[in-house]
């Protein structure tokens, strides 16, 4: 029973060890020291999961390649749809704005 509670309080001071902490008010604010950098074993499962992404588009393309056109280009429509409604909003602003 000690013991696990040696081992918590042990690794609650190795996560204080890598945070700044400062209370501001009622919060304890966490701030970390270092940032993490990737290393190469994570690269590789980025690499390694794009592969299977790629095959599962694949797969999707073979199963019903007319529908999955139509879904891809409906969903990058819907996305320049969104783009072009956001800038255009934008212009119609600035020129109501100079108004």
């Amino acid at each position: 029973m000690k013991s696990e509670e040696i081992q918590k309080s042990e690794e609650i001071q190795k996560s204080e060890d890598s945070f700044i902490i400062e209370d501001v008010g009622v919060w304890r604010v966490l701030i970390a020291r270092t940032t993490s950098t990737w290393s190469a074993l994570q690269w590789a499962d980025v690499i390694r999961s794009l592969e299977g992404i790629l095959r599962l588009f694949i797969d999707i393309f073979r199963l019903g390649p007319s529908i999955f056109t139509v879904v891809v280009i409906g969903m990058l429509w819907d996305d320049v749809n969104d783009t072009l409604f956001l800038h255009l909003s934008g212009r119609i602003l600035t020129a109501v704005s100079t108004l």
